[in-house]
């Protein structure tokens, strides 16, 4: 269960916003959000995808593969994906 209430993250999500702001005025930008598992990069991206779609933005999410997961490569290849 998630907390509707947002707490901490006081300096991460400001910086985030001002990111946000930027682009809303045109200016490229990027953030990478690294940290262990479990620190809350999710909720704190969640966070501002949900700020950002209040805003009129767009909103699009992907996921990384898992580590040991097995990749699949192009169809052109010759390693097929596990079904």
């Amino acid at each position: 269960m998630q907390s509707p209430v947002f707490v901490g993250r006081r300096e991460e999500i400001a910086s985030l916003t001002a990111l946000l702001e930027r682009a809303a005025d045109g200016e490229p930008g990027f953030a990478i959000v690294a940290g262990e598992a479990g620190v809350g990069k999710t909720r704190l991206v969640e966070e501002l995808a949900a700020q950002a779609a209040d805003s009129g933005f767009t909103v699009l999410a992907g996921h990384c593969v898992e580590l040991g997961a097995k990749a699949c490569r192009s169809p052109r290849s010759s390693t097929r994906c596990a079904r």
